[in-house]
């Protein structure tokens, strides 16, 4: 039987986390015949994002675009924060985490 993995895990110091969302890609080099066809294909990077949901947190602050966050014990790239609010909920941020291959992220 499975054993099922409830809620989302609360790693973020700027706000309380709603919800993860996890994306892993292959960047992929193509190698094409005389017709244009694609006759090879070579991944030679992988790389990871996470986006966070989290409800604001008035006490904290949250990351900049360009700087370095540390989520579950590794440094990303904040690659974007988007904040949004209603008059009938509370402010919720989404921040964009990315790291490739094992690269060591430098903030701007």
């Amino acid at each position: 039987m499975a054993t099922l993995k409830f809620g989302a895990e609360p790693h973020a110091t700027w706000g309380v986390v709603q919800s993860v969302k996890k994306a892993d890609s292959a960047e992929v080099a193509e190698g094409r015949d005389e017709a244009g066809k694609v006759i090879a294909q070579k991944a030679y990077s992988v790389g990871s994002e996470i986006t966070l949901e989290v409800l604001i947190d008035t006490g904290g602050e949250l990351p900049a675009v360009g700087t370095v966050a540390t989520y579950k014990d590794k440094s990303w790239l904040v690659t974007a924060v988007n904040e949004s609010s209603t008059n009938t909920e509370f402010a919720t941020a989404d921040v964009t985490l990315q790291r490739k291959d094992e690269a060591t992220p430098t903030a701007i």
